[in-house]
This record gives structure tokens, sequence and C-alpha cells, in this order.
């Protein structure tokens, strides 16, 4: 049995990685390229904090995020984790942790980290949270 959960918990780990891969390439391709279609990949309910400023819903979501100069986003490194269930229930959840740099138009690359909470809605992934902070 315990060779059983060891089995599972593994492929909840290659599974919550895969999907956060997937999902995370989608994200910057869209931000940097297609960004006024953004925040389809957010919930009606999503929250974002950007450097500090709390952002609420996907209306709000989408002005603010369509306001923002263009970028180029280069990631360096990403790690993802599945959720447990009890701590949300009701779906597959995972935790989304990335770095990297971005370039926005006219001024020099800054490092940034972003943390996404993904949950599943159908086969699509949505952002719950995402909290995004870039150095000064």
């Amino acid at each position: 049995m315990a060779a059983s959960k060891q089995e599972n918990k593994k492929l909840l780990a290659e599974q919550a990685s895969k999907s956060g891969e997937e999902f995370i390439q989608l994200y910057y391709e869209t931000f940097d390229k297609r960004r006024h279609v953004l925040s389809k990949l957010y919930s009606d309910t999503s929250s974002l904090v950007w450097n500090g400023h709390h952002i609420k819903g996907s209306d709000k979501l989408n002005e603010f995020l369509v306001s923002l100069p263009t970028t180029v986003h280069n990631i360096y490194s990403m790690d993802c984790q599945p959720v447990p269930e009890k701590a949300v229930p009701g779906g597959r959840t995972i935790a989304v942790f990335v770095s990297g740099n971005v370039e926005y138009e006219d001024t020099k690359a800054k490092i940034f980290s972003q943390n996404f909470v993904l949950t599943a809605e159908g086969k699509v992934w949505k952002v719950v949270s995402d909290c995004f902070r870039t150095t000064t």
C-alpha cells in the first residue's frame, strides 16, 4: 500500500509539472503577443497582486493587463507542485513558481518572479491567484 501511495504522489507531481509547463508556455506567449485575450486564462473571480497592487475580477484584470507596455518575457526557472485536494476541495489544483526577466518597451530588462495557483475547469487550466513582482 505504501508503494501505491508513493506512485500516486509521483504521478501527481509529473502531471503538475507537465500541466504547469504547458500553461506557462501559453501564458507568456499570450502575454507578449496577444495580451487582449490574456484574461481568458483567468477565472471570473481571479485575484492578481502586481508589485503590491491588488486587482480582482476578470474585467478589472483585463483592463489592467492591456494597459501594460509591450513585453518580452524570458523564463529561467519554473517549479510546479500539485496542491493537495484537502487544501483546495473540488478539483485539481497546482501551484506554479516562475522566475526570469521581462523587457518592457524601451527599458532595460528586469528580473521578475511570478507565482500562480491554477485550477482545472474541465480540461482547461485557469488562474485563481497570481502574484507578480519585479526588481526595481
